[in-house]
């Protein structure tokens, strides 16, 4: 390319960069809003790909799929499904966003408010990409304004800092935006749980009292600690939420690390098994029994929290009469001489 056409090439993107800020300082002049993306609302049903990343790599690329937003697990290169409304709010906030203000144009201050390219060491800032066709819409998204009213964003490529009229919210890591819970299962779909192993117990749902589940080998002596403790452990085990999908390598699992296995029958015949395992201080999850879902054979980090919610045997279920508490034994009070 000779230097005579790089110099109008210089020329042309020095002109349009110009006269986009000036478009942009004019409308503010006379008071009218200018949007971080004009155009972008009225294509976001039709965006194809997002992705976020920071200064430690990607976060996430999710795509469009006939069943919504998934993205790729790094390990197995398989699709997991995406939570549909943290993207849908993503989406909407970066369409709707207004310049407030303009800030900084030199690079030196970028660090302040968070938006040096995502290449530099230590940076702060996120890049989201929106994808629409052949059309990419990319930005830098910094810190939060003091006051907390609004986030500092950077086109990127550009030198000009902006504070949006908006927070712009964003996932804290790889696993945040994953979907939540584990299971696609409702606790109504569920007909029995059963743990395996000396320490097990079987909850059964009773047709015939409304649905209720009822504990297998209750005796007529023993009691349940509440009410609905049993149908608060389905919900609990239906509705279990992990901290992180990890890395096989790092999790330990093999048959003789399994601490518990359960098996969870569905009304519709399907049966899925859960194995526990502890590998290094954390608690693991691993489902099976249908190798079409997202969450086959995935391997789930628990909180110690939710691995508590799950992790029980037939004695947590059933009151515990030594356990009552005792009232206090009455003793006659030593009122001593009366006065003279």
């Amino acid at each position: 390319m000779n230097k005579q056409l790089i110099s109008l090439l210089v020329i042309i993107v020095t002109l349009a960069t110009a006269i986009y800020f000036l478009t942009i300082r004019a409308n503010q002049v006379s008071g009218e809003k200018v949007k971080l993306f004009p155009e972008l609302a009225v294509q976001a049903q039709k965006i194809q790909e997002i992705q976020v990343s920071n200064t430690n790599g990607m976060l996430f690329s999710a795509r469009q799929s006939d069943d919504g937003w998934v993205t790729v697990l790094a390990e197995s290169k398989r699709e997991y499904p995406m939570q549909q409304k943290a993207l849908a709010e993503l989406v909407d906030a970066l369409s709707k966003a207004i310049l407030f203000e303009a800030k900084t144009a030199k690079a030196e201050n970028f660090a302040r408010l968070g938006l040096q390219d995502i290449d530099v060491v230590d940076s702060q800032a996120t890049l989201v990409e929106l994808r629409v066709g052949a059309k990419n819409y990319q930005v830098l998204i910094g810190s939060q304004a003091s006051l907390g009213q609004g986030t500092y964003v950077r086109l990127l490529g550009q030198k000009q800092t902006w504070l949006l009229d908006r927070i712009i919210s964003l996932p804290s890591d790889q696993n945040a935006w994953l979907k939540q819970p584990i299971l696609d299962v409702l606790a109504e779909q569920v007909s029995y749980v059963r743990r395996e192993g000396d320490l097990g117990f079987e909850i059964l749902r009773d047709f015939e009292q409304q649905d209720d589940f009822q504990l297998s080998g209750l005796e007529d002596s023993a009691q349940l600690k509440y009410d609905s403790i049993l149908s608060a452990y389905v919900d609990n085990l239906v509705n279990l939420k992990f901290e992180q999908i990890a890395e096989t390598e790092d999790n330990g699992f093999n048959p003789q690390s399994v601490t518990a296995v359960f098996e969870i029958g569905l009304q519709d015949g399907r049966i899925l098994s859960m194995w526990l395992w502890e590998n290094e201080g954390a608690i693991f999850a691993r489902f099976e029994g249908d190798s079409g879902k997202y969450w086959y054979d995935v391997n789930y980090q628990l909180s110690s929290f939710s691995a508590g919610q799950i992790d029980k045997e037939y004695k947590d279920f059933i009151e515990n009469k030594n356990s009552q508490i005792q009232q206090p034994q009455e003793y006659p009070i030593d009122e001593g001489e009366s006065p003279q």
